[in-house]
């Protein structure tokens, strides 16, 4: 059971929700790119010359180059041979799953945003670090291919703000994910841990390998109220009102230990990496871990 309200939308409220959510765009890119700009100092990505087909930049030509890679019209501008240096090439695209389970859009007054915000100003976050480092990655929803570049941030910025939800393991199974590529989950993982097992298995099968980033509202974390307080299933089931809330807070906190001991053992089991966030906490902190181990840093 998720906290929260339940609400039910009409077409015209659907429409101006999707119009509220475009006029948020410029403010989420401002916090993705104040938040980047916080971590990118002393953080370097991936970007090295290799065989790839994206030109990178002309150096002097050195002894052991071959004839082949010298650039002419540059050597002829220059006086001198330079050689056109590429990319490095690599499959080993960036994609990023996003959580828009209803649970997700619950903050408590304990924190500023709601878990789905916070998870879109990761990802845009750690998207504008992927470009800088002239790394490929996508938005893992039917028909989107890994790219990079200003229209592509731009392109990804419209995906995070569509609402509806996305299956992740579907995604796999429809095979548009290379193999051997790296996977980000972003969700509270209010789910059958039984079917994200199955997902990660998916992802396995494929060579994948990736980080499950599990967010949490702060009030979710320490159940802080007092009383009695009725909660809100927002995926619909029956509500619960319980008297004298404060007398369950130690098996509560103990349940939703356990619940979170599981997901961090259902990522070692596979060999990926357990992230955890609270909503109120340090986002640059946990920027630096997503960012450090996707670039394959400790």
């Amino acid at each position: 059971m998720a906290f929260g309200r339940r609400k039910s939308q009409t077409k015209k409220q659907e429409r101006h929700l999707a119009e509220h959510l475009a006029a948020t765009l410029p403010a989420l890119f401002l916090q993705a790119e104040q938040l980047a700009s916080t971590v990118s100092t002393g953080i370097h990505g991936r970007h090295k010359s290799g065989t790839g087909e994206d030109f990178w930049q002309f150096r002097p030509y050195a002894h052991g180059d071959s004839a082949g890679e010298i650039d002419w019209r540059q050597s002829a501008k220059r006086e001198n041979p330079f050689v056109r240096q590429h990319e490095l090439e690599t499959n080993e695209s960036v994609w990023l799953w996003l959580d828009k389970s209803l649970s997700m859009t619950y903050g408590s007054p304990r924190s500023e945003f709601t878990k789905l915000e916070s998870a879109r100003v990761f990802y845009l976050a750690l998207a504008l670090l992927l470009h800088r480092s002239y790394e490929d990655y996508a938005l893992l929803v039917s028909g989107e291919r890994s790219s990079h570049g200003p229209a592509h941030i731009d392109h990804f910025a419209e995906l995070l703000l569509q609402t509806h939800p996305t299956e992740f393991g579907s995604r796999l199974l429809e095979g548009n994910v290379p193999r051997q590529s790296r996977i980000v989950i972003a969700s509270d993982f209010l789910m059958p841990l039984e079917k994200l097992k199955i997902n990660l298995e998916a992802a396995a099968a494929s060579g994948s390998r990736g980080i499950l980033l599990h967010i949490a509202d702060p009030a979710e974390v320490t159940l802080p109220f007092k009383g009695r307080v009725r909660f809100t299933d927002l995926d619909g089931a029956n509500d619960l009102t319980i008297g004298h809330v404060e007398n369950i807070r130690d098996e509560y906190q103990q349940l939703f230990r356990q619940h979170k001991s599981s997901v961090e053992q259902l990522a070692s089991e596979f060999n990926w990496t357990y992230i955890f966030h609270q909503t109120a906490d340090n986002p640059a902190e946990t920027l630096v871990s997503l960012f450090r181990r996707l670039s394959g840093k400790n």
